[in-house]
């Protein structure tokens, strides 16, 4: 995977009135790297996408968890586990394309 991202930290912010955006602080005042919108969905997509792993060692951590997961799913009761197991199913291959 190569490094085409914005490194972190992130921050998120809002203007008060439920409108979200993702900002990278920089020492000259920083710039904003997405606006996510208006609502819940918004700020928990800003808050998503502010949390993201920031180096590579921390992103192969993080896939490692997430096929562990996928994996103890597979043996847990239909009804509980299956929608997780597709997601994270779909997570882990989009992340090996990268």
């Amino acid at each position: 995977m190569s490094e085409k991202h914005t490194p972190g930290p992130l921050t998120v912010k809002t203007d008060g009135n439920g409108f979200f955006w993702v900002d990278k602080d920089t020492e000259d005042g920083g710039f904003s790297v997405c606006n996510t919108g208006d609502g819940e969905e918004a700020e928990a997509n800003a808050n998503l996408f502010a949390a993201a792993p920031e180096t590579k060692k921390q992103r192969d951590a993080l896939l490692e968890a997430c096929k562990e997961l996928h994996d103890d799913l597979e043996v847990c009761p239909p009804e509980l586990s299956f929608n997780i197991w597709l997601r994270l199913e779909a997570a882990i291959k989009q992340a090996e394309k990268e």
